[in-house]
């Protein structure tokens, strides 16, 4: 009968879930530049969903990311990621998460950078095999460009037959830096499983519609007018899984849809874990995966392979995305390169995730 009682309770919370994913699918038609993003899925990143800042099984978290993106090219494109969470348990089935994330990202010719500070908390609730994470994060944006490396149709020398960006673009003022605050939250579901973990996850992303485009001032009858651009929601929905085989193999799929001003990701994938105690006092596991890159309504954007290996406390990861979309001639299949670093300390405290943890 307890048996039959958890069955029906999972079932009921997959449905909600499911409902919940279609109305904010339907949402983000009254919803409209894109966010950055990662191509390791295996890790739980606050860029997917902020309640993955509590989203482990440890007292505290490091965790460091690298990505660059577009080497083929004169001004590749660059990200950087360095996060900090900590765990504070309240009881045995209560864990709340404080976390501090940074990011930099830069990209083009134009130099045009965003250096954004969010500060995380995550409440994270058990109740007997069901976990729930709430997230909400707040932070704060900063962009700058280069208006000197613009060249506008004005600025055209009919003499050279060239752009010359020296010349006047009658395009009126522009600045080159833009502020903003910006507030997203997110909700993660899971069971655990013997060996069976699913995993579900919903998260909204700027949602105070914050304007955060650049100035541009136009006159018109020697009246000026401002205009700016706000910044677009994104709606991100996930689903995870565990399946565990014997005492030595976890296999992960992964399903992630992110949808932002029309454009639409899906990243589908596996990664298999292997545990490697048997064979070494100092590296746990090692794992090894593969996920496909693509948007609705246009071409596959890139294969990525995944490989990683955890050392004591220490998890290293790296992917590469071989670039299959329609650019694949210009970039010569060269797409992006990314390296994580975590390290996470052991728990200190008994709480309800450990009676369920994976093996390894």
């Amino acid at each position: 009968m307890r048996a039959s009682r958890q069955n029906i309770m999972v079932l009921s919370i997959f449905k909600w879930i499911i409902l919940l994913i279609i109305s904010g699918l339907l949402l983000m038609n009254f919803l409209k530049a894109q966010d950055i993003h990662f191509s390791q899925f295996q890790i739980p990143q606050s860029v997917i969903n902020p309640a993955n800042s509590g989203n482990y099984n440890g007292d505290w978290r490091l965790v460091n990311i690298y990505r660059s993106q577009w080497a083929v090219i004169s001004a590749p494109y660059q990200t950087g990621l360095v996060g900090f969470d900590r765990q504070y348990y309240i009881s045995n089935t209560d864990i709340m998460t404080g976390g501090i994330l940074l990011i930099n990202d830069k990209s083009g010719q134009i130099g045009l950078t965003s250096n954004q500070l969010f500060l995380t908390g995550v409440y994270h609730k058990f109740i007997r095999k069901i976990s729930t994470l709430i997230g909400f994060q707040a932070g704060y944006i900063h962009k700058k460009f280069s208006a000197g490396e613009l060249t506008f149709p004005n600025q055209f020398d009919m003499s050279t037959g060239y752009f010359n960006n020296r010349l006047e673009n009658f395009e009126g003022m522009l600045d080159t830096k833009s502020s903003f605050f910006d507030f997203n939250s997110g909700i993660i579901w899971k069971y655990y499983g013997k060996n069976f973990q699913p995993e579900f996850g919903l998260a909204l992303y700027h949602i105070n519609y914050s304007k955060s485009g650049f100035k541009s001032w136009v006159t018109e009858n020697e009246i000026n007018h401002s205009i700016k651009e706000t910044t677009s929601k994104r709606f991100t929905a996930s689903i995870k899984s565990n399946f565990i085989i014997g005492e030595t193999v976890i296999l992960s799929p992964a399903l992630i849809y992110m949808t932002q001003n029309k454009a639409n990701e899906i990243v589908a994938g596996m990664i298999m874990k292997y545990s490697l105690t048997g064979f070494s006092e100092k590296i746990n596991w090692a794992s090894t995966g593969i996920s496909i890159r693509s948007g609705q309504n246009r071409n596959f954007d890139a294969v990525i392979f995944i490989a990683g290996l955890n050392y004591r406390k220490l998890e290293i990861g790296v992917s590469y995305d071989y670039n299959i979309s329609e650019l694949q001639i210009a970039s010569k299949h060269r797409g992006a390169f990314e390296i994580s670093l975590i390290y996470k300390e052991i728990s200190t405290k008994h709480n309800a995730s450990e009676d369920f943890n994976l093996r390894f």
